[in-house]
């Protein structure tokens, strides 16, 4: 059952070459702290503030008040040979201004059955519809209803995406030390504002992973994404060849850690300089064709987790490449992340958390794309149902200016106050 419940990472298409980039947050649903939790509603009211909105889509709002209405659902149910995990969040947000009047969800779903002592499947599905970078869904791992960080985005600017992903694999355990494993799945994002760029991807991947002794193992896997642009001529395809290596640390930490070369081969649009015979001819200096390339690098991530009876602690970085994001549509994206959570205090919950991504073009004449964020999260048990929550973080995007960019950057500050009516003991852990 432990490689069960690992299994439905491969529906996030964690790692390289994946359209987990383009999710907006992935995670184990119906888990806290890395431990199963029983199925949760949740519902509650908050107030909030945030001090601007990009100009692009949001008619230069600066500073704005609001109400939030969340709602949601988290949990699982495991059997015998059956383990099935399901997490819904929604809110629905009304400010002094019209622009940000919106709604966000998200659900993710998996399911996974031990067929006999060797087998494992399972199969998993997630989708999202969103607006504001602010609000923007993170898969709740925890069922502390809207103790909510401010999430990192892989978006330039407000305007409302539609993401859905599914997939499925099996594993094999050929002996106590060795197993096999397959999956596969599909992406598609897709945006509202015409200016913008649909990505749909696929991919599939086979690994083999050897454990060496009770506390260390290794790893190796090959993956295979092809992806398309809609609304904009451009596909590639991505191959990646990579080896891991995991080890139990002590009894509460753990260390992953993989690296390997990818293959990335794409068709684009580009501008290209007329012959000068030509131009002079014809007065045209430029044209548009179709150019393909080939780009190879290495990928690589690390991952240190930390789990404790009252607190937990994550840290990871990734290299790979982005398929697409609406703006940039062939990136090499490097991200730092981490997060801590602590729920010593008898009724109150506490958590941290922080993010930074960069986006190079590999395929357009783009500036770099830098984001990061931050914020603190607290819960507090007032009644056997009824919970106050407070959170405040920042985020920012920022492309470079340079001779031939114009550049751009977006600075915001959230901080939200309320209260959640749920079920249930708490405090329990933010991740």
């Amino acid at each position: 059952m432990g490689l069960l419940m690992a299994l439905p990472a491969a529906a996030q298409f964690g790692g390289f070459g994946g359209p987990s980039v383009l999710s907006r947050g992935s995670g184990m649903p119906g888990r806290s702290a890395g431990r199963p939790i029983r199925f949760r509603p949740y519902v509650g009211i908050s107030g909030f503030y945030q001090s601007g909105s990009d100009a692009f889509f949001r008619d230069g709002v600066v500073g704005n008040y609001g109400s939030m209405a969340n709602f949601g659902l988290v949990g699982n149910s495991t059997g015998k040979r059956d383990f099935g995990a399901v997490s819904y969040s929604g809110n629905h947000l009304v400010a002094g201004s019209n622009a940000l009047n919106t709604t966000n969800h998200s659900v993710n779903a998996t399911y996974g059955r031990q067929v006999n002592s060797r087998w494992t499947t399972f199969v998993g599905a997630g989708a999202s519809l969103t607006d504001l970078l602010s609000f923007n869904m993170q898969t709740p791992v925890s069922d502390v209803p809207s103790a909510q960080l401010v999430n990192p985005s892989l978006q330039l600017f407000d305007t409302r995406a539609y993401q859905f992903s599914s997939a499925g694999g099996l594993s094999y355990q050929k002996s106590a030390r060795t197993s096999f494993s397959v999956s596969g799945g599909a992406f598609t994002m897709q945006f509202r504002e015409p200016g913008f760029v649909d990505t749909n991807a696929y991919s599939s991947q086979g690994s083999v992973f050897y454990l060496l002794n009770r506390r260390e193992g290794i790893g190796a896997t090959y993956s295979f994404t092809i992806f398309d642009f809609r609304k904009e001529f451009g596909d590639g395809q991505i191959h990646n060849w990579s080896v891991g290596y995991q080890r139990a640390l002590s009894a509460r930490w753990s260390l992953s850690a993989s690296g390997g070369v990818y293959r990335l081969e794409s068709n684009r649009l580009a501008q290209v300089a007329v012959d000068p015979l030509i131009a002079a001819l014809t007065g045209q200096t430029t044209v548009v064709e179709a150019l393909h390339s080939i780009n190879q690098g290495v990928s690589s991530e690390v991952s240190i987790q930390g789990r404790f009876r009252r607190s937990g602690i994550g840290l990871q970085y990734s290299r790979g490449i982005m398929p697409g994001n609406g703006v940039f549509l062939t990136a090499r994206q490097d991200t730092v992340q981490g997060h801590y959570s602590y729920t010593g205090l008898r009724t109150w919950n506490l958590g941290l958390f922080a993010s930074y991504a960069k986006f190079s073009a590999m395929t357009q004449d783009l500036a770099p794309f830098k984001s990061s964020n931050a914020g603190f999260g607290a819960s507090r048990r007032l009644t056997s149902i009824l919970h106050f929550t407070a959170n405040a973080g920042f985020i920012t995007s920022d492309i470079s200016r340079s001779v031939t960019h114009m550049g751009f950057r977006n600075d915001r500050y959230i901080a939200t106050v309320g209260f959640q009516l749920s079920p249930g003991e708490f405090p329990l852990s933010l991740f």
